[in-house]
């Protein structure tokens, strides 16, 4: 179906519930149906594996299983201004090829110095649903809040990766 939202309301949001060590998101369109869920893969207790997220439909079926370069890498490499843009490729779940890719691109000395701001390229394969669309949308958040997002610990030093206190969601509108 067409997702087709009323002007100036909230088109999708991502639910994501606190859990210890593997990220997770619900995706919701603008009637809070859930549209998609994001899980983290779990072989990467060290960083040294490649970044991994599994997305499912609504009803639970595999849609895409996402790959990217490994957690530690991109935090060696985060700050680069010259570096390569950090690609996840997205694959159907069911073996029927691409679907698509998110890159972290780099966004110039000034920006990657100074602030937390980061740009991304969302690529969609010819024929992707505005359902799919919507989860790969939604993707890139969960990706910058779980590989991206750095925050201070006590001592003064910035940890890469996503971390919550119980609950968030976040609301992305449309003007």
């Amino acid at each position: 179906g067409r997702m087709t939202p009323p002007l100036f309301h909230h088109v999708l949001s991502l639910d994501r519930p606190c859990v210890l060590c593997l990220g997770k998101a619900t995706v919701n369109d603008a009637g809070d149906v859930p549209v998609a869920h994001l899980r983290e893969s779990c072989c990467n207790l060290l960083g040294v594996c490649s970044a991994g997220v599994h997305i499912r439909s609504a009803a639970g079926a595999p849609l895409f299983d996402v790959r990217g370069p490994s957690p530690l890498w991109m935090a060696l490499c985060m700050q680069c201004p010259c570096r390569d843009p950090f690609v996840f490729e997205v694959a159907r779940a069911d073996g029927g090829g691409p679907a698509g890719d998110v890159q972290n691109v780099p966004n110039g000395c000034c920006r990657m110095c100074f602030t937390d701001a980061d740009d991304y390229l969302v690529t969609f394969a010819p024929g992707t649903t505005s359902h799919e669309r919507a989860a790969l949308l939604a993707l890139v958040f969960f990706l910058d809040y779980t590989f991206f997002q750095t925050r201070n610990n006590k001592n003064g030093v910035a940890v890469v990766g996503s971390s919550c206190s119980s609950h968030s969601s976040h609301s992305f509108g449309s003007d």
